[in-house]
């Protein structure tokens, strides 16, 4: 038995791969991160705004894929984090 095309259905499957762990996804995840960062600033309180200025944004690929992190530079964005009460505004 003859099998054709097999060699076609290697390299599409390869290129599908490829854009699925390649620049794409990098892009896309960065794409999330650039949202999710205007949506954390709109409840980021801002008193000298170094808490706003210091947000970050990171991706990164990994053995497993690619990894996207977004969070605040600053020594005590922790403290405001984790601080009680409610969010006015």
């Amino acid at each position: 038995m003859s099998w054709s095309g097999i060699a076609d259905v290697e390299r599409r499957f390869d290129d599908a791969v490829e854009l699925i762990t390649g620049q794409e996804t990098a892009n896309a995840i960065t794409e999330l991160l650039i949202v999710a960062a205007g949506y954390s600033a709109s409840m980021t309180p801002i008193a000298t705004s170094n808490l706003l200025n210091s947000q970050f944004r990171e991706v990164d690929r990994t053995f497993r894929g690619w990894k996207g992190r977004l969070g605040y530079g600053a020594e005590y964005a922790r403290y405001v984090h984790e601080a009680k009460g409610v969010l006015l505004g």
